[in-house]
């Protein structure tokens, strides 16, 4: 059976502030699923029984369970840390681990975003609705390059380091941190670094997984996986394995 979960690549124009388009479908059958957190922000468009919304999904700080409708289709933009900057409203970290309507914080946006998508449900309609709106955001700044270069570095970037590049004291680049992603530094930096170990699950050893995601202490590594999934590293890794 394939996965209902599906990545898309963003296009040139979205790049610089989104990872990615993916969509899900639930088929004929109820399916839950667990949602672990990375750091990002997403647009949520979903539809199920003649009925749609479209939601922000705010920066997850723990894994959270999530069932979908006989028949439910999700259509979602996945934002880098930090790249729904200007935007939206002022705080993200109030959005944090919830799904807000994007119609109670951008009412007019919302609706010409959420017309499109009624009519047409495909990955690239949903990257053509939103990139006027993206559009009109400024040109990334030092602080977006420095979280930029956070993220490519997979959390391993010396956040004193960062903070320089951006020309800013180390509690300033913890106030703008926090301001666009909604979350702080020492955080993003442990959900990046715990993301890129997921995704490497299967690839080689755990031990050998750990040192390559800058883990030297076996404890933390396993303390990640547990607060994060809910399950052991070892777990994890079983379930990939038997995909």
């Amino acid at each position: 059976m394939s996965s209902p979960y599906r990545e898309h690549p963003p296009g040139p124009l979205l790049h610089p502030r989104v990872e990615c388009l993916w969509t899900s479908n639930s088929g004929f059958a109820p399916r839950p699923y667990r949602v672990f957190p990375d750091g990002c922000m997403d647009f949520l468009y979903s539809r199920a029984n003649g009925r749609s919304r479209l939601d922000v999904i705010g920066a997850m700080t723990r894994f959270q369970d999530f069932h979908l409708a006989p028949g439910a289709l999700l259509l979602a933009v996945r934002f880098r840390p930090g790249g729904l900057h200007r935007v939206l409203g002022p705080d993200p970290a109030l959005w944090n681990d919830s799904a807000v309507e994007l119609a109670s914080i951008n009412p007019r946006e919302a609706r010409a975003i959420k017309q499109r998508l009624d009519d047409a449900l495909t990955p690239a309609q949903f990257a053509q609705a939103i990139t006027p709106l993206l559009a009109r955001a400024p040109e990334p700044d030092p602080v977006q390059l420095a979280l930029a270069c956070l993220e490519s570095s997979k959390g391993l970037a010396n956040l004193e380091w960062l903070a320089s590049q951006a020309n800013l004291s180390e509690r300033q680049f913890r106030r703008l941190c926090l301001a666009r992603t909604g979350l702080p530094p020492k955080q993003l930096s442990r959900i990046l670094r715990f993301r890129h170990a997921l995704s490497r699950l299967g690839s080689a050893s755990l031990t050998g997984v750990a040192l390559d995601c800058g883990y030297y202490d076996q404890a933390h590594f396993i303390h990640d996986f547990r607060q994060w999934t809910g399950r052991s590293p070892s777990e994890m890794s079983d379930s990939y394995n038997r995909r």
